[in-house]
């Protein structure tokens, strides 16, 4: 065996793995999803903002506002973006000479619980270390996002043996001062397919590489049984990690996973709970130093008062920023003044979610019903003003795998009403709850503390499904509490928002085998669904691929396994003295390198 255990984790000591070696014929092959960039985490459900609205209303109200006892309803599509507006911010925040130095302070309202992206990370994980602290072996180019070299400096891929074979950089230290070799590579593959590392998400989406070896200091080869459309992508979300740092102790409890070393453009500086986590600028870098000399995540958990904060200057940049300051930003004249209102779009989708093996939610019938007890363009008109787009699966609206046929599930009482009876829950002692079989429809609705906009959205749903005789209780936890009780499906219902790339692999999301230790909360598998994940990974052809994916969305419409809701038009405020090209929020999301401060400041006004 080429790896030796050792305190839980495999220490290199030959120059060759294989897969089936390091599990002890284990059979730890779960299937996959794409890692970071669909975990990437877990984000608050409806933290949603946008844009303008393209379709007009009858008269120019608040989009949402009532009539009497009707609700407006948001008509047209959302255009997204003023685009004029928009393209004059982008260019003037990529034009100007940049300078080194300053800081940037940026609103985070989670804490995570560490810093180790390896390690079911959620989105916050990924956005602070993630490319800038630790760095995978190849990378997306911010500006073509076409994949180009990282740790590794290019690569080859020998379609007749299976085997990538990657080269890597010479002279790449770590944040310590300590060299970077292919040891480390091999020791993090090493430490990811060990069942002991608990890194289920990301394990899986490289599970076509059953082995791994290297030739001298810098030069790695993967062999891969099978292509996977999404490998150099899932290749991106693996950190390489030091092995002088990770090799010895509990992994999975790491004190260095509160304090990452990496070889990135940032290094770790401090983190102080409750209050923020920084990271200064690694001056040895090999590659292009970032101007920055310091990049500092405030953690605040109510945005009313991170919103305080940034107009009285403790904050400079404030993500996903609520409705309400949305439209507060066109009459506050000093908030004009002083930030650009940046928006953009994302293939993000929030979700209302079943856990299919509580009693309630087991029967599909149910499923159906709570979908069409849900007023989803009420909320939207109420709740985001019409900022938000209506979804039915997936994909985002305009990719080829989403299937525009298929129409979100109506706002039908009468139909849920019908479907519940037919599903044997009546009230049968007229207190109006439903029961069946002596259980009264009473369940317990699951969110984060955090979201504001979700409590909204519940105290509308709770309405309606009082009405139709269920009761729904909200219980209202942080979020490492939350996140935890979803992946142990210790829910009933749930909401969230996943953070997408325009191409995914689900598979982690709705296969049978990633219901344990994956992210299929709901617990929910089907065979056929199952088939078309295994074989739309694998599949190189475009439109194939997306015929399968198109049917996929047809099944998880029809189960219900999901209430799909929104997909998210994003808005951020930042302070107008900061400028640079990284400021066009792109694939992997703000690009910290390329921001610079002016410290003169600027009061341009778009």
């Amino acid at each position: 065996m080429a790896g030796e255990k050792f305190m839980g984790l495999f220490r290199t000591c030959g120059n060759a793995v294989k897969k089936d070696e390091l599990f002890l014929s284990a059979g730890f092959a779960d299937f996959s999803l794409n890692f970071y960039k669909i975990m990437i985490a877990l984000e608050i459900f409806f933290l949603l903002t946008g844009c303008y609205v393209g379709g007009k209303m009858e008269k120019r109200m608040d989009a949402g506002e009532s009539r009497g006892d009707s609700i407006i309803v948001c008509g047209g599509k959302v255009s997204g973006i003023d685009d004029t507006r928009q393209k004059k911010i982008e260019s003037y925040l990529a034009s100007g000479e940049p300078e080194y130095g300053g800081s940037i302070r940026i609103h985070t309202d989670v804490e995570p619980p560490h810093l180790q992206p390896m390690l079911r990370p959620d989105a916050w994980i990924v956005r602070m270390v993630q490319g800038d602290v630790f760095e995978p072996l190849v990378k997306r180019n911010p500006v073509t996002y076409q994949f180009e070299g990282a740790l590794a400096e290019k690569w080859e891929y020998d379609s007749s043996s299976g085997n990538y074979t990657f080269y890597l950089r010479k002279g790449v230290v770590w944040h310590d001062g300590k060299p970077f070799s292919s040891r480390d590579v091999i020791f993090t593959f090493n430490l990811l397919m060990s069942p002991m590392t608990d890194a289920v998400t990301m394990r899986n989406s490289l599970e076509e590489v059953d082995e791994w070896r290297v030739e001298g200091d810098y030069k790695v080869i993967l062999h891969n049984t099978r292509r996977n459309f999404l490998f150099l992508q899932n290749l991106e979300g693996l950190p390489i990690l030091p092995e002088h740092i990770y090799g010895t102790g509990d992994f999975n409890k790491h004190p260095f996973n509160r304090k990452p070393v990496g070889t990135g453009p940032f290094k770790f500086s401090k983190w102080i709970p409750d209050s923020r986590i920084e990271f200064e600028r690694n001056d040895n870098y090999w590659g292009k130093k970032p101007f920055l000399r310091k990049v500092i995540y405030v953690i605040h958990r109510d945005k009313n008062v991170a919103f305080e904060m940034l107009k009285r200057g403790d904050i400079d940049l404030l993500y996903r920023v609520e409705t309400s300051r949305f439209f507060q930003y066109d009459v506050d004249k000093e908030l004009k003044r002083n930030f650009f209102r940046l928006t953009f779009k994302t293939p993000d989708y929030s979700f209302l979610m079943f856990n299919v093996r509580t009693p309630f939610f087991s029967d599909v019938r149910v499923r159906r019903a709570m979908a069409h007890l849900l007023d989803l363009e009420k909320i939207r008109a109420t709740v985001f003003k019409c900022l938000a787009t209506v979804v039915t699966g997936p994909w985002p609206p305009g990719h080829p795998a989403y299937d525009s046929k298929i129409q979100p599930y109506s706002y039908d009482p009468q139909k849920a009403e019908a479907l519940l009876e037919e599903a044997g829950w009546k009230d049968e002692d007229g207190d109006g709850i439903r029961e069946k079989n002596s259980k009264k429809f009473h369940f317990t609705f699951l969110i984060p503390i955090q979201s504001r906009e979700i409590q909204r959205i519940l105290s509308i749903y709770q309405q309606d499904l009082e009405k139709a005789g269920i009761k729904m209780d909200i219980s209202l936890q942080d979020w490492s509490i939350y996140i935890d009780l979803c992946r142990k499906h210790r829910f009933e219902m749930a909401a969230m928002m996943w953070d997408m790339e325009w191409d995914n692999d689900l598979t982690g999301l709705f296969h049978s085998k990633s219901i344990e230790g994956g992210q299929n909360f709901p617990g929910w598998s089907n065979r056929e669904a199952d088939r078309l994940l295994e074989e739309g990974r694998k599949e190189l052809d475009d439109e194939k691929r997306n015929s399968m994916f198109r049917r996929l969305h047809a099944i998880l419409h029809d189960e219900v396994p999901y209430i799909f809701a929104f997909s998210p038009i994003e808005t951020a405020f930042v302070r107008k003295n900061f400028r640079g090209p990284g400021l066009i929020a792109g694939v992997n999301w703000f690009d910290k390198i390329r921001i610079w401060v002016t410290p003169e400041g600027s009061l341009k006004n778009f």
